[in-house]
């Protein structure tokens, strides 16, 4: 496996444990009320209104604001870490023909080749 194939998938969970961390925590709104996770509904603690802040209303539709993003970020990440690893990057190494050198090496196990052992991560080496 490459460099990437390895971090992206780690970066990618990084992210979207983030994501969800932002949308269990509870929030303030406008510094006045105070509002329950948006995981968990976004109830207003008090629904006193304050000026023209109605809680009920405006808890739940900063909750749902809250949602939506978390879920966008989620989607775009796994996006982009999906077609980081459907681009398959390969090492210099091997662009260049020198897969002796080749530092990144999995098991044959996971390629379409039938040797066993280790592997070059090139698709040259097997045409079917």
């Amino acid at each position: 496996m490459t460099r990437t194939q390895k971090f992206v998938p780690i970066g990618v969970m990084l992210v979207i444990l983030i994501a969800v961390a932002w949308v269990a925590l509870p929030f303030d709104f406008t510094s006045k009320v105070s509002c329950d996770a948006p995981l968990f509904g976004g109830q207003p603690k008090d629904p006193t209104p304050v000026g023209l802040v109605i809680p009920e209303k405006d808890c739940a539709s900063k909750a749902k604001s809250r949602l939506l993003t978390a879920a966008l970020i989620c989607l775009a990440v796994a996006a982009a870490g999906t077609a980081a690893i459907w681009f398959k990057p390969v090492s210099k190494q091997c662009h260049g023909g020198r897969h002796e050198d080749c530092p990144d090496w999995w098991a044959n196990l996971l390629s379409d080749s039938g040797d066993s052992g280790l592997g070059c991560q090139c698709e040259c080496h097997f045409a079917p």
